[in-house]
């Protein structure tokens, strides 16, 4: 799901932060609905900042919250970016939404948490590098060229090797092998 979330945030017309969202039901099986930062419906792709440090756009969450139209409980929304304050509101005052998976640190990233947490809703990090601890690695191995890099599925679009174009089913999470340095085989458990 935060696949799709990166693929919205291309999609965005801000000129300083570009970030993409995706509201999906508990098993991750439907997408109910997506956002993107940018301009109001029938307005320019554009952004229309004017004075720097004024954000011109809707955020990624309000687009995405307010095409939403199930009642369904226990939702789950995935944001390329931690929800500012205003959009964790948002997202405790839906009522439906139960878990917020985000990856990307905002200006205000503990504020925006600490809102959410207190509405009851369930805060994740999706890889390393944000602040809090890593719900899973951003390293990945090709098994084929035993290249290193970070995993993008926006810029490795169907999971292929940047390197050598192996297939994903060639492809390894790169902290199951063991050392700093050198790569080796994965340790059987």
């Amino acid at each position: 799901m935060m696949c799709v979330a990166r693929l919205m945030a291309r999609r965005a017309t801000c000129a300083r932060l570009k970030v993409g969202c995706v509201v999906a039901d508990a098993r991750l099986t439907a997408i109910y609905s997506i956002g993107y930062n940018g301009n109001y419906r029938g307005g320019p792709h554009a952004c229309d900042r004017e004075e720097p440090g004024n954000c011109g756009c809707l955020h990624a969450e309000d687009n995405a919250l307010v095409k939403l139209r199930t009642e369904e409980r226990g939702l789950v929304l995935f944001t390329t970016i931690s929800p500012c304050t205003a959009c964790a509101k948002r997202i405790v005052n839906q009522g439906n939404v139960e878990t917020v998976w985000y990856q990307g640190r905002h200006r205000d990233e503990e504020a925006g948490v600490a809102i959410l947490r207190a509405g009851g809703v369930e805060v994740r990090v999706l890889g390393s590098g944000t602040g809090a601890q890593a719900e899973e690695p951003e390293l990945r191995l090709c098994l084929h060229c035993r290249t290193k890099y970070e995993a993008d599925p926006a810029l490795h679009a169907g999971g292929y090797c940047p390197s050598c174009g192996s297939a994903n089913y060639e492809l390894a999470v790169a902290s199951v092998y063991e050392g700093a340095g050198e790569l080796k085989r994965p340790v059987d458990g």
